[in-house]
């Protein structure tokens, strides 16, 4: 049976990240630049995730504001800026959303997680690689 780490590196991984899960504080854009260039195969892919993490935090300043919106609206199918396919911001931002989830610890509700698919954020055809969870870069 293996023991979770301990000691002070251990104790600010997991204080930090229940900061992140009670404040729902978006990750920098430094942070998620770099996770995206350590986890993401192609420079494609990047460009598209960051442009959508930009776009994202540009519509939802506050984190706390989406949590807060309705589901149809978070799921990014109605009230936000919709693109041809009538996918709006957060349906875009999934990626990003995942990554303040398993990376960042910022808890997602069941309902949304639920509504969405997330098969191609991992698989190579959507530019996705490992999920680079062990890497907790976040600010």
């Amino acid at each position: 049976m293996t023991r979770p780490a301990a000691g002070p590196a251990a104790a600010v991984i997991v204080d930090g990240h229940a900061r992140a899960r009670r404040r729902r504080v978006h990750a920098s854009e430094a942070a998620y630049r770099a996770w995206l260039a350590a986890h993401v195969p192609t420079e494609v892919a990047r460009w598209e995730r960051m442009r959508a993490y930009r776009r994202f935090v540009e519509t939802w300043p506050d984190l706390g504001d989406w949590f807060a919106a309705p589901l149809p609206v978070r799921l990014g199918f109605v009230d936000e800026r919709l693109d041809g396919n009538l996918r709006g911001r957060s349906h875009q931002a999934s990626g990003y959303l995942v990554y303040l989830s398993l990376v960042c610890g910022v808890g997602l509700d069941y309902p949304l997680l639920l509504g969405r698919k997330y098969a191609r954020l991992f698989h190579p055809a959507g530019g996705g690689g490992s999920s680079g969870t062990a890497a907790r870069t976040c600010r």
